[in-house]
């Protein structure tokens, strides 16, 4: 029986562009990566096999989405203070605010720099909120287009439809026209055309074929 790293290695990207990957897999064929894997294109997975189901969840994890870590308001005043122009009304206020002190007292001395430092903090405000907003508004959106069903081989049915999110390593995924490859993986039956620029940045269309 073929292990994790193994099979992990077949999808490594300078395996696959060197051509090892397609080495190794000829080698073992078609009946030997399904074999390994404890599937069949024809059945899939069972469904009602929980013990092997969450067996698989442990080995090879699941397929959900990595979610990138949350920024925080803060990290976007941050990023608006990183602004030379900011910078420099920030160290103008204080200087101002230093010169007036000595100059007229306290009294009436901080007016001036005060209100620089004020227009900065109100325009450092504004557009941090913005930008944070705008964060949260596609985190969201990004979600929500994340949520989608694929049509997968289980129990020998061929239509059955689960979230990607709860795709595992030994499912049969079934293609149609336009669908959007949530994994790495095998094709083990007919060919398809493929759009990889997202992945290659190359525009060409490629033809894929299976290989017994």
């Amino acid at each position: 029986m073929y292990s994790v790293e193994f099979f992990t290695n077949l999808f490594i990207n300078q395996n696959i562009n060197e051509g090892s990957s397609m080495k190794i897999y000829k080698k073992i064929g078609k009946e030997g990566f399904l074999k390994g894997l404890r599937t069949d294109d024809k059945v899939g997975l069972n469904s009602a096999d929980s013990d092997d189901l969450s067996r698989r969840r442990k080995a090879w994890g699941d397929n959900k989405r990595i979610e990138k870590e949350e920024k925080t308001f803060f990290s976007f005043v941050e990023e608006s203070l990183e602004d030379p122009m900011l910078q420099i009304l920030i160290g103008a206020s204080i200087v101002s605010t230093i010169i007036g002190v000595l100059q007229e007292g306290f009294a009436t001395g901080w007016i001036e720099g005060f209100s620089i430092f004020l227009a900065v903090f109100v325009v450092v405000s504004i557009s941090s909120f913005q930008n944070y907003s705008k964060d949260q508004q596609f985190k969201k959106l990004e979600a929500e287009n994340a949520k989608k069903d694929v049509k997968v081989t289980r129990d020998g049915d061929e239509n059955t439809m689960i979230s990607v999110d709860d795709l595992l390593v030994g499912d049969i995924l079934n293609l149609a026209i336009g669908d959007i490859v949530p994994v790495d993986g095998i094709l083990v039956k007919d060919s398809v055309i493929m759009d990889e620029s997202a992945m290659t940045g190359e525009s060409d269309k490629k033809n894929k074929s299976c290989h017994s």
